[in-house]
């Protein structure tokens, strides 16, 4: 993905995040009611072997994982 592109998703959905809890924040009268929940599936591994074949300098280990939320007023 092209990191421009990454960074204006990530900046996009930290904004709408922000938003989010402004806005529930302003209607609600009793906070303790609120609650929002960020949680991560078990990211997948894989490993890029840069260098001599096997563990050495250099390699690089890259994860993904989706998230979710749940958010209630």
């Amino acid at each position: 993905m092209n990191l421009n592109f990454q960074r204006l998703v990530t900046a996009a959905a930290a904004l709408s995040l922000s938003v989010l809890i402004v806005a529930c924040g302003a209607h609600s009268n009793d906070s303790s009611t609120e609650t929002f929940t960020i949680y991560q599936d078990a990211p997948k591994m894989s490993l890029l072997d840069l260098g001599a074949p096997g563990n050495s300098l250099g390699d690089v280990y890259h994860f993904s994982a989706a998230l979710h939320c749940i958010w209630s007023c």
